[in-house]
């Protein structure tokens, strides 16, 4: 490929070089490996030559969301499609999609991202036709066994490719998980049977497997995940599938001193502060009204819930009077605290309703110019989970001490045992969900960002 700039990509390991070579013999690529092994770069360097010189011209590139398509595909630290094809390609909208413009020596090429996480998520892409496949994330999306399933609907959108491509990358999740059963497993059986039409190139990787770390970067990765028999190090390390099970935060519940906060003052003494965040969990059918506060510190790398509170609703649902005034008097809470700006009240975004009265109040009390209100933002349980444990291990979240509902939540979480949602936590009334969701709503609009930033 002849590019306008030059992008500095370390050398493949041979592991990767030889499955580069693979994916323009078969049709399906697949890898399935750790965090930081390299795959997102190894996929999207074949998927950038393919684009250079196929026939077709849209292509789809999908994530969980729209966002993390766009920051593993196009951006990629420097190293994605963006970068790659850097004076030949502009952002645009096509057919209400996000897209990549590119220049190439066959035509143009549209690059489509889309997210496919929600059970809706498979209209974004109903109608279109494309050449090719790159998704990141596979395991984070939505399947099912009828037409709302977002892999089966991309699949069928590349029928009339002229020359038929697909990349999958995703991080190992428990051994039971659809993705395996319906298409991974199904898929390799038929590979080695020699009955896939058009080939499956699929490989597993780990950490180890990206010579492009130095050895401090990587020992300073592994430093974050010091227990070898656990279900991180056996997926985020070794890349390989592991089942969660127990308790969801575990260090913390044997150890909360070591992010509990007791003096407060001292502690923000040594951070940058941006503003607070507020996540409202809207309470119903047996479940409790729950406010959490975060504050947002050192350009979105750490988190400090400052403030929690509850509208017990065990007696029967309270009223929408009530649910203002305890708002009202939360918010004013939070400001005596003196710490930062409000910036930002997420409510629950299946309940719009409650989300306007959230604005009624803000106005009543003179501070909408001030306070963005918005709908929670519906990143998957998984991945906020995965978010806040990692968060934890590189010691960048944090809970006051009086935030007591969050604390007792925090130590109290569990993996459900069921079959199909064995990485989500148990949601069975014996447990304080409510204050977990309304934790994570605090902060998951920026969750992308704290993931990026999570090594700084």
């Amino acid at each position: 490929m002849s590019y306008s700039n030059k992008v500095d990509i370390k050398p493949l390991s041979q592991k990767y070089v030889d499955y580069f070579s693979r994916c323009f013999t078969n049709r399906l690529n697949c890898l399935e490996g750790a965090y930081r092994s390299g795959k997102s770069v190894c996929n999207i360097l074949s998927f950038a030559l393919y684009l250079e010189t196929c026939a077709d011209k849209l292509h789809l590139v999908s994530g969980a969301t729209v966002a993390s398509a766009r920051l593993n595909v196009a951006d990629n630290n420097g190293l994605g499609l963006s970068y790659l094809f850097r004076g030949r390609c502009k952002a645009g909208k096509y057919e209400e999609n996000d897209c990549l413009k590119i220049k190439t020596k066959t035509g143009e090429k549209i690059v489509i991202f889309v997210g496919g996480a929600e059970s809706n998520s498979y209209k974004r892409i109903q109608g279109l036709s494309f050449g090719s496949w790159l998704s990141v994330e596979l395991a984070n999306l939505y399947i099912s066994d009828d037409e709302k399933c977002f892999i089966d609907m991309a699949l069928s959108r590349l029928t009339q490719s002229k020359d038929q491509k697909i990349w999958w990358d995703l991080n190992p999740v428990y051994p039971k998980h659809k993705v395996y059963s319906k298409y991974l497993d199904k898929y390799l059986k038929k590979q080695q049977e020699g009955s896939f039409v058009g080939g499956y190139n699929y490989m597993t990787c780990s950490l180890f497997d990206n010579e492009a770390l130095t050895e401090e970067q990587r020992n300073a990765f592994l430093s974050n995940y010091p227990d070898k028999e656990s279900m991180e190090y056996q997926r985020y390390i070794l890349g390989r599938r592991a089942a969660a099970e127990g308790l969801i935060f575990k260090q913390f519940a044997l150890h909360k001193e070591n992010w509990v906060i007791n003096d407060l003052p001292s502690f923000l003494k040594g951070i940058n502060k941006q503003f607070i965040s507020i996540g409202i969990d809207f309470g119903g059918n047996g479940s409790n009204t729950t406010f959490v506060a975060s504050l947002i510190f050192n350009n979105f790398s750490g988190i400090i819930v400052i403030k929690d509170d509850m509208i017990d609703m065990s007696g029967g649902d309270s009223t929408v009077d009530d649910f203002n005034k305890h708002l009202e008097k939360f918010i004013k809470d939070v400001q005596s605290l003196k710490i930062a700006n409000i910036l930002y009240i997420f409510g629950d975004a299946a309940d719009t309703v409650m989300v306007n009265e959230i604005k009624q109040t803000v106005k009543k009390m003179g501070l909408y110019g001030n306070i963005k209100i918005m709908g929670s933002q519906k990143y998957t349980i998984k991945k906020r989970i995965d978010t806040k444990r990692s968060l934890l291990a590189r010691n960048k979240w944090f809970v006051y001490k009086n935030a007591l509902h969050v604390i007792d939540s925090t130590s109290t979480q569990v993996y459900d045992n069921r079959e199909g949602h064995e990485d989500e936590r148990l949601d069975n009334g014996s447990i304080d969900i409510d204050t977990a969701d309304a934790e994570e709503y605090s902060w998951s609009a920026w969750l992308p960002k704290f993931i990026m930033n999570s090594n700084k």
